[in-house]
């Protein structure tokens, strides 16, 4: 399968040419090893299009493909637009050379090649039983998954779904040929290494393709359910509700959110695919038996890869070009399966002039008939002036893209004529410098004052500690969470100006957690969801998890019958798998040490009052000594990490193929600042963003540690999991992984309610309003702090029954839980809104994989029996106040010893 370049006729002019060439040197090959002379007739040379593409055999077809999606309706923007590069210009026989050729030590890289089938098929095989035993349950298997992948109703073709399966079916196929090579007890030999490295080198560049697809898709069934949802609440058969009003903005404005967030990637999809049908020929060497059923899985796998990879970026392309076949041999046993799936998906390609997924086309319909309703306004003569301008004004403003502004503009006609509305009810500030003075700067008793402050002055009062200071406004309300973090987005989504030490540590808020909301923060966090905490992405850090697993394990396997102290096993084992992610190697077990100190220090400058707010020039000079401390872990930190980026830095331009895990550091060297000139990461922006990152493995530890305290203390849960995980484990010894958790959903609810009763930290970052905003009968001015209460989100009596029991149960309900609030918030952990934490899913898989995991091999019991102390106290996050301790003895003894006592 191969994609059309710029125009049909230069297409198959070079088509044309191509396949003289070949079987001009098929001829010259089969003469001289088989005897066997292959003419090419005289009229073929007569062809003008030969004729032509002689002229310019010399050069390759300059071509360049252009992939864009475009609906019609002005509600629904561009959704995807990518631009191929273009290909340099070379001569053909170097260009196919390149394509078609990878130097290894072993064999002349200059060899001719000839029909890839004579190195599967070849003469005078011997193969044994074992061996045509695999090879033909291989066969079998994948002309069933080709099977499976035909479209069961061609009048919905193509489909997000399809597309989803297709991508699965690749992932399929790539395991079933890991599973052949396992079974024949493949490489034997020293060459046989180089045809398995052969093939991995394009594997891993595949992957980057698959992982590429994969988001895409999964971002237009994003785009298409928020816009359906939006659309179903807009239907004007009946008047809406101002709470459907708001959900329809939320909806509206995550949809704009994820217009851009494409994979870069992508755009090198179409090059390496054309480059990946020259791999389809071998270099004619010698060759085991073993060697032939892989090389013929390889063939296989590679004609799955090019067929879908291509159909699925023509989809996306939404062009309707015409496909070229991929030309296989009839005598292979999945043969007919792939043709027939070939002509079929040909087939209703190509009927349609424009090809886009059947998902959005209905919403297109949709959109349409929406449009349809507004400019038929004016005969709707039961409903109020007000509600036909709202929803003109609703339509107007979704088409431009500013779903944010509709509240807005609702308010705007019912304030006139009112006085000016005032501040939230205003706390007096002495409650809370004496407490700061009390526990000599310290805020962990902040929460308890802020609870008290609520209770008395209701879900939302402000606080102003200076006089010439911007008023602080606390939320403790779910409701009102969600008007200022969804509904009012745009508004709340800068962060206050740094002040020392934070300036200083956070290179002037180049990073995503304090950087305003702008060009610099949309790149820094598209960057770290798109190529490093994607779903898919994710998968590829399983052997970081998986050593970290298998080192906690032993490192707990030697306390056995004694007092262990969780989170000193837990803190190094989780900044192991993030410095993994972070830096693309393992690192010593004495540089993590080091790391999670120079961490904790840092990140505890954040859990008392900062001195250096007030006339920093000042404090500086009065509390020198502290400030020395900062800019010496500061400078130690440079010299651990600079090093580690260095080296990073080196292994890129010397090391790729197999042999390279990319990482957050790679895609913070490849980045660049278009809002600057182009320019890169200083070290000191980069050595910050690493920081950033991995302070993630402290919160997840606390996590962690509070998920198992609950455990402990309550028995019952742990056998409830465990059996859990009894029923969907695979083998013995092999870790559970990210497809087991999607079948268990009693660890799902237990880490939600673990996350929700015990939230790692109790206020998110503090938020700052970009303008003033009469926000539900108050003033809040343009650069005042917004504080949100998570704890008190999250334990609210009516959003939840007895909050402050823990009960996963609650999160076991059909229809599952939105974590991110978009419609409404009952818990915010992570957050909500755009400034939602990133890295949620990471610390979600890790929290799954870890507990699942040391529930199925170990039993936890506390160190005395009913003693496990919840009490919280601050740290960096909100940590138990006594560090658990347990006792762990392997789980199949205690099930032994349980059945003796029976």
């Amino acid at each position: 399968m191969a994609l059309i370049g710029p125009s049909n006729n230069e297409f198959f002019l070079c088509l044309n040419y191509l396949s003289y060439l070949f079987f001009k040197i098929l001829g010259v090959i089969l003469k001289f090893f088989v005897g066997i002379k292959c003419e090419v007739m005289e009229e073929e040379i007569k062809n003008p299009h030969v004729k032509i593409a002689v002229v310019i055999r010399h050069h390759f077809l300059r071509c360049h493909i252009t992939f864009h999606l475009i609906i019609s309706h002005h509600l629904l923007r561009e959704l995807l637009l990518f631009r191929g590069r273009r290909l340099p210009r070379r001569r053909i026989r170097d260009s196919m050379a390149s394509k078609m050729i990878r130097q290894h030590d072993g064999f002349d890289g200059s060899s001719p090649f000839g029909n890839p089938l004579r190195f599967i098929f070849p003469k005078g095989s011997h193969s044994t039983s074992k061996l045509i035993s695999l090879q033909s349950s291989f066969d079998q298997t994948f002309a069933d998954n080709l099977t499976r992948l035909k479209p069961g109703d061609t009048c919905n073709f193509p489909t997000l779904s399809w597309m989803r399966r297709a991508i699965d079916s690749l992932f399929e196929n790539h395991k079933l040929v890991k599973n052949l090579v396992a079974d024949l007890e493949y490489p034997s030999t020293l060459w046989d290494e180089k045809w398995i490295e052969f093939f991995l080198y394009d594997s891993v560049k595949f992957l980057d393709v698959c992982i590429a697809l994969i988001s895409e898709v999964s971002r237009l069934e994003q785009q298409q359910i928020l816009l359906r949802y939006a659309l179903q609440l807009l239907d004007f058969s009946c008047p809406a509700s101002p709470e459907q009003l708001q959900r329809a903005t939320g909806a509206l404005f995550d949809w704009m959110q994820k217009l851009d967030l494409r994979s870069p990637k992508l755009k090198d999809a179409p090059v390496f695919l054309q480059s990946l049908e020259g791999t389809l020929h071998f270099p004619k060497v010698k060759n085991s038996s073993k060697g032939k059923v892989v090389m013929r899985a390889m063939y296989a796998m590679k004609i799955h890869m090019i067929f879908v990879s291509s159909v699925l970026l023509l989809i996306l392309s939404g062009c309707s070009k015409p496909l070229v076949n991929l030309q296989i041999p009839n005598d292979l046993p999945w043969a007919k399966a792939f043709d027939e799936l070939q002509a079929l998906v040909k087939t209703e390609l190509e009927k349609s002039s424009i090809v886009m997924p059947k998902e959005l086309l209905r919403v297109d319909a949709s959109s349409r008939h929406l449009h349809v309703s507004t400019t038929e306004v004016e005969q709707m003569a039961m409903e109020s002036w007000g509600w036909l301008l709202f929803r003109i004004l609703l339509v107007f403003l979704a088409s431009l893209g500013i779903p944010f502004l509709i509240e807005h503009l609702c308010r705007r006609g019912g304030t006139k004529g009112r006085t000016k509305p005032a501040l939230p009810p205003s706390a007096s500030p002495f409650p809370f410098l004496c407490h700061l003075v009390q526990h000599r700067g310290s805020l962990a008793g902040v929460p308890i004052l802020l609870r008290r402050f609520h209770s008395l002055y209701g879900p939302i009062f402000s606080l102003r500690l200076l006089p010439f200071s911007k008023p602080s406004i606390f939320i403790s309300d779910a409701s009102l969470a969600h008007s200022a973090l969804v509904c009012h987005a745009e508004v709340f989504s800068d962060r206050p100006p740094p002040v020392e030490p934070a300036r200083f540590l956070t290179a002037r808020s180049h990073d995503i957690s304090s950087a305003n909301s702008g060009p610099l923060w949309l790149l820094l966090r598209r960057n770290l969801e798109s190529e490093i905490l994607h779903t898919s992405r994710l998968r590829l850090f399983a052997p970081a998890r998986q050593f970290a697993l298998r080192q906690l394990l032993d490192n707990l396997r030697g306390q056995f019958n004694g007092d262990v102290v969780a989170k000193e096993t837990f803190n190094p084992a989780i900044l192991s798998i993030f410095s993994s992610i972070c830096f693309g190697q393992k690192l010593a077990d004495t540089v993590v040490s080091e790391i999670e100190s120079l961490q904790a220090f840092l990140l505890g400058l954040f859990t008392s009052f900062n001195v250096f707010a007030v006339f920093p020039a000042l404090t500086k000079l009065l509390f020198h000594k502290k400030w020395k401390e900062i800019i010496s872990a500061r400078r130690r930190q440079m010299e651990i990490f600079l090093p580690l980026i260095r080296a990073r830095q080196t292994r890129k331009q010397s090391i790729s193929g197999v042999d390279y895990q990319y990482c957050y550091v790679d895609s913070l060297l490849d980045l660049r600042l278009p809002s600057e000139g182009g320019r890169g990461l200083s070290d000191d922006e980069t050595v910050n963003l690493c920081h950033e990152f991995l302070s993630g493995a402290a919160t997840t530890a606390t996590a962690m540690e509070w998920t198992m305290a609950e455990l402990v203390k309550r028995p019952g849960l742990q056998s409830n999991l465990s059996v859990e995980i009894e029923s969907v484990v695979r083998s013995a010894g092999e870790a559970l992984e990210e497809e087991d958790f999607l079948r268990m959903p009693y660890l799902q609810a237990l880490i939600m309610e673990s996350l929700r009763r015990h939230p790692p930290s109790h206020f998110v970052l503090p938020h700052s309003v970009t303008e003033d905003i009469h926000f539900k009968g108050f003033l809040i001015p343009k650069g005042a702090e917004v504080h949100f209460a998570v704890a008190d989100v999250n334990w609210n009596e009516k959003k939840w029954e007895e909050p402050m029991e823990f009960r996963p149960e609650r999160f076991m309900a059909e229809g599952g839980f939105d974590l991110t609030g978009n419609v409404e918030i009952k818990m915010m952990t992570f957050g909500a809104g755009i400034r939602m934490c990133p890295g949620y899913g990471l610390a979600i898989l890790l929290l799954q994989f870890l507990v699942a995991n040391l529930v199925r091999e170990l039993d936890w019991k506390p160190v005395e029996e009913d003693r496990v102390d919840l009490s919280e106290k601050l740290d960096f996050t909100t940590v138990m106040k006594n560090p658990l301790r347990v006792r762990v003895l392997p789980r199949k003894q205690t099930e032994c010893d349980n059945e003796i006592n029976v």
